[in-house]
């Protein structure tokens, strides 16, 4: 034997080769093993989520309506929908604002109210779904629907999905429910004591809408030639500046495409859950990339 050789012992296996075995045995042992439980869904949290969508004359135009119906049930799919776990509801708003779907955790109560609004050959009627696009009224109608019928111990979460500015104002020339205001006495008086369920543009015994918008004055051709034009797109900001300020544990995504500009978008959500897309479909593909819930 060379000097360069390692000896063995009699009858025993090399270093290497005892190195060998002790791996191989290791190696069987842990595929021998049973596998380790599959981590819980990212998304089985308990929380309640409203989901604002526009269905405006813009998304008819655009031929956005099916898009934004995949969007909505993409999203819906995504969550844990479940007694314990996700509830969701779903608010619609044109000119008029209306509850779709309480919150619930029925996927084919979802479904329904999905395909009902959102059909390809469905298109806004201007005697009820008018083509306008009240934000505002729709972010307060979404607001009361989580705090007023949502469960104490869910998390909150409002998504508005939108492809344009605000084009209506509460701020017109008439009595009731008009607020003729300017600069913080028309946030004050329009906006934190406007309620739903007090309104005299909602049927009585009808706390949570539908809100039925005033054609021609708040979102028409009377509104459009007032002084007061000024105001309709800060309106959805300061309602949703509101918002927050009451709920300070609400997540308020704001998303959308069209006309609506990303300064909008990112004034109404909640830093850093604002997003523009070229299109819904771009919308849509970024909810699929990342998992914002």
């Amino acid at each position: 034997m060379s000097a360069t050789q390692s000896q063995q012992a009699p009858g025993g296996p090399s270093n290497a080769r005892r190195k060998l075995i002790i791996v191989a045995a290791f190696a069987a042992s842990v595929s021998a093993s049973p596998p380790s439980p599959p981590s819980a869904p990212a998304c089985n949290f308990v929380a309640d989520v409203v989901l604002v969508l526009d269905s405006s004359g813009s998304i008819d135009e655009s031929s956005s309506r099916p898009g934004v119906a995949k969007f909505a049930t993409d999203i819906i799919n995504d969550l844990a929908v479940d007694e314990n776990f996700v509830h969701v509801g779903i608010v619609e708003f044109a000119s008029n604002t209306y509850v779709c779907s309480n919150l619930t955790y029925d996927d084919n109560t979802l479904a329904s109210a999905i395909n009902d609004t959102y059909k390809a050959n469905i298109k806004p009627d201007p005697g009820d779904r008018a083509a306008k696009t009240f934000i505002s009224n729709a972010l307060l109608l979404g607001e009361q629907l989580l705090t007023r019928t949502g469960r104490t111990e869910a998390t909150k979460i409002m998504l508005l999905l939108t492809d344009g500015e605000q084009t209506c104002s509460r701020n017109y020339p008439d009595t009731g429910d008009s607020c003729p205001a300017d600069g913080e006495s028309y946030i004050e008086n329009c906006y934190v004591d406007w309620d739903f369920g007090n309104s005299t543009h909602t049927p009585s015994g009808s706390p949570l809408g539908p809100y039925i918008g005033d054609l021609p004055r708040m979102c028409g051709s009377e509104a459009e030639n007032t002084n007061n034009y000024q105001y309709r797109k800060p309106e959805a900001i300061w309602q949703a500046e509101l918002i927050k300020n009451r709920n300070p544990e609400l997540v308020l995504f704001a998303v959308g495409f069209g006309a609506v500009s990303h300064e909008t978008l990112g004034n109404i959500a909640t830093p850093g859950y604002s997003f523009k897309g070229t299109d819904i479909q771009a919308v849509t593909a970024e909810f699929q990339k990342n998992s914002y819930f």
